[in-house]
């Protein structure tokens, strides 16, 4: 029998719904389909958002909301890692 995953922290659950939210949110606008969008796009999502004045931390937690949501690949991708860690 499998044990059901830990949830997590509240804090933490809060950050990681705002930054999806945020993601879903940025697609919306630009008509992007938050699902199936490139390194390129979240790239662009995410500067946008850095011009903007969003704190480092908050743009790190875009990247990793938007590349769960579009997969493993697209999150791995090493301008998209650069940028990360760029922050």
């Amino acid at each position: 029998m499998t044990t059901p995953p830990t949830p997590l922290p509240e804090p933490l659950r809060a950050r990681v719904q705002s930054a999806a939210g945020t993601w879903l949110s940025w697609c919306a606008l630009h008509e992007v389909d938050a699902h199936t969008a490139t390194a390129t796009t979240i790239i662009e999502c995410v500067m946008e958002l850095r011009r903007g004045g969003a704190h480092p931390d908050d743009l790190a937690d875009i990247i990793d909301a938007a590349g769960l949501m579009v997969g493993m690949r697209t999150w791995l991708d090493p301008q998209l890692l650069a940028l990360r860690r760029s922050l």
